[in-house]
């Protein structure tokens, strides 16, 4: 694409790139230069654009070349905004769902999604992992563990947030975590057997000081 080219991309307004975008049938050129000029934007005009580029990706991830796509995530991982932070965290769970059978977002593209989320890590940007980490469901925590893609993610400790969880919700996914890591992952089913293993001593010990 010539320098010509790009210019005229970059004279587009954010919505007609944003619909470029949304649109997979446009060649990978096409896509490259509207990525290139929404790069560019300011980030408060472009993200929830963007976002909902993204968001459209992850629901038809067969329908894109989800390898030109990649600038997508640069583009919002390098935005100053927290905003930026919370929409992603908000489309994590999402992502980490269409690791699940075929069809969905290839390794390449969850694990620079995942390496890119982790490096968020402004003041404000910490306010929001405070405020979100707590929310994240025993599915979403479980499915960290098991995405071969998800290794950045691991830094999250998912372990310790799900011994955080509603007693309900964190004895389902230890037990889940358990026999799905039995035969492929010994050290983890270990750590999740002692897990459990530990509450209910803990359960016990309890009960005991209340009769008393």
């Amino acid at each position: 694409m010539t320098v010509r080219d790009q210019a005229t991309y970059d004279s587009l307004d954010n919505q007609t790139l944003s619909n470029l975008l949304l649109n997979p049938n446009q060649r990978p050129d096409v896509h490259r230069a509207a990525l290139s000029a929404m790069s560019r934007r300011k980030p408060s005009e472009r993200t929830h654009l963007l976002i909902d580029v993204l968001q459209n990706l992850v629901q038809n991830p067969d329908r894109h070349d989800q390898h030109v796509m990649l600038p997508l995530i640069d583009i919002l991982a390098t935005d100053p905004d927290a905003e930026a932070t919370e929409a992603l965290l908000g489309i994590l769970p999402s992502v980490l769902k269409s690791a699940r059978g075929d069809g969905g977002l290839t390794h390449e593209f969850r694990e620079y999604f995942y390496e890119a989320l982790v490096t968020r890590q402004r003041i404000d940007d910490i306010e929001v992992w405070r405020d979100t980490l707590p929310q994240f469901s025993a599915e979403t925590l479980t499915a960290i563990l098991f995405d071969p893609a998800a290794k950045p993610l691991h830094s999250l400790e998912p372990l310790h947030l799900i011994d955080r969880l509603p007693k309900s919700s964190r004895g389902l996914a230890l037990r889940s975590i358990f026999f799905r890591s039995l035969f492929r992952n010994p050290a983890l089913a270990l750590r999740s057997l002692n897990m459990m293993l530990q509450a209910s001593d803990s359960s016990k010990a309890k009960s005991t000081k209340r009769k008393r």
